[in-house]
């Protein structure tokens, strides 16, 4: 079924936008890939995500996650400090 024969209505305000030129700069899967990400970063698991997707292998998912630079070095630095503190509790049993 058609977006003209399901909503109409959505059908025409998208024509009259094209008519008047406004650009979109997204596809549909963009907001896939947002949806992904987001959560990802949020700490949802990524066997969770792949069911919430509709995919039946994290493989599939891996492709709409983009971690940004800054989750990744926040990640880093949570890894640091768990890393320091079990090196601080081996040593305390010596």
């Amino acid at each position: 079924m058609s977006l003209r024969k399901r909503n109409g209505n959505y059908h025409y305000r998208f024509q009259y936008m094209r008519r008047e030129y406004i650009q979109f700069n997204f596809v549909p899967y963009d907001f896939r890939h947002t949806f992904a990400t987001r959560s990802a970063e949020s700490n949802v698991d990524l066997g969770t995500l792949a069911d919430l997707l509709g995919h039946d292998s994290i493989r599939c998912v891996q492709k709409y996650v983009h971690i940004s630079a800054e989750h990744k070095k926040s990640a880093m630095k949570r890894y640091d400090r768990a890393k320091r503190t079990r090196e601080r509790s081996r040593s305390g049993r010596r």
